[in-house]
């Protein structure tokens, strides 16, 4: 019964995410260093931009979808924050466990520094701690409460690049600005804004999500309102205005994938929809075998054609993957 609540888009979604992470990480990893200094891998590496805010995006409004049906059976208080917590700490104990496998690897050349690095999955698991709080605490005011927050955030995350939170010590610093060039480095601002933009987007899908009708003029809303935060970027270049467009990036794609899987049979089988439910797996299998010991002998030694090949490579082998897992999963239910 669960499998036919979920809704296609949301995994269509994340899987798409998880094609352009491998995407990514396997050419930044395995592309030799003569070939990062052309405009192909500048513009590889821009299009991985939006990867991140994906993946936040979706776990705020899978979080919005998952709260509003525990608002209709009127669960109280603890239970509610319960929620968002108990996964918030999972997903920050799985990020931790993962970068000290990866330091455990590398030794004797690794830095224990890099254990405590804000990657994509510290951030979201601190990210779903602070929206289970924020949740119970908006009342009924929780569209406007998130939305005020999301724009809050925008114009916040140029103004605290400033002197003083650069002398705040780096394992509290790294969480709030980024003031690290490393590659894969996640702080609150401005990512928590993608968070905060999905909750409330999903708390509104979710008010939709039996009437088919209201759901597809909210979808059809989302996007010219995607457009245009977009477009602010093209008007008005700078921090904030790059951070809404990328916001207005997820409302399109978000959209985009709802109506593109009104054509689809909710329960037949897809590739992007499997890697969509099980991306968590797929995200540290991933990079313990991309950044890993085990592939060093690839690593930053390959070109372009030879990377493209690794990609799809290292796709296959998340995807039989995560087709064994799935097949498990319904063996045991």
């Amino acid at each position: 019964m669960k499998q036919k609540t979920r809704l296609l888009h949301i995994d269509w979604i994340r899987g798409l995410a998880v094609f352009m992470m491998i995407r990514g990480h396997v050419v930044n990893a395995f592309l030799a260093p003569f070939y990062r200094d052309d405009n192909l891998f500048k513009y590889w590496q821009f299009v991985g931009g939006y990867t991140a805010p994906t993946f936040l995006f979706v776990a705020g409004l899978c979080l919005g979808l998952s709260y509003t049906k525990l608002d209709l059976i009127k669960t109280s208080f603890l239970k509610k924050l319960w929620l968002s917590v108990k996964r918030g700490f999972y997903i920050m104990g799985v990020a931790f466990s993962l970068r000290i496998l990866l330091y455990l690897q590398w030794l004797p050349y690794s830095d224990w520094k890099s254990i405590f690095k804000v990657d994509i999955l510290n951030n979201i698991g601190l990210s779903l701690i602070l929206l289970g709080f924020l949740y119970v605490i908006t009342g009924k005011m929780k569209i406007l409460c998130f939305t005020l927050l999301t724009i809050l955030i925008g114009f916040l995350t140029p103004i605290l690049q400033v002197e003083h939170l650069l002398n705040l010590p780096w394992f509290i610093r790294d969480y709030i600005i980024n003031t690290s060039s490393d590659f894969g480095h996640f702080p609150l601002f401005p990512y928590f804004v993608f968070m905060t933009s999905g909750i409330a987007t999903g708390i509104i899908q979710a008010r939709y999500r039996e009437d088919t009708n209201k759901t597809r003029k909210l979808h059809i809303l989302l996007l010219p309102l995607g457009i245009v935060l977009i477009l602010s970027n093209l008007i008005k270049p700078d921090i904030t205005t790059s951070i809404f467009s990328k916001v207005g990036f997820q409302l399109l794609l978000l959209s985009g994938c709802y109506f593109l899987c009104l054509n689809f049979n909710p329960q037949g089988f897809s590739f992007m929809r499997l890697m969509g439910r099980h991306s968590l797996l797929i995200y540290y299998v991933h990079i313990i075998l991309v950044y890993g010991r085990f592939s060093q002998n690839f690593q930053q030694s390959l070109n372009w054609p030879m990377s493209i090949f690794s990609i799809l490579i290292v796709l296959l082998i998340m995807i039989i993957m995560a087709y064994y897992k799935e097949k498990k999963l319904k063996f045991k239910t």
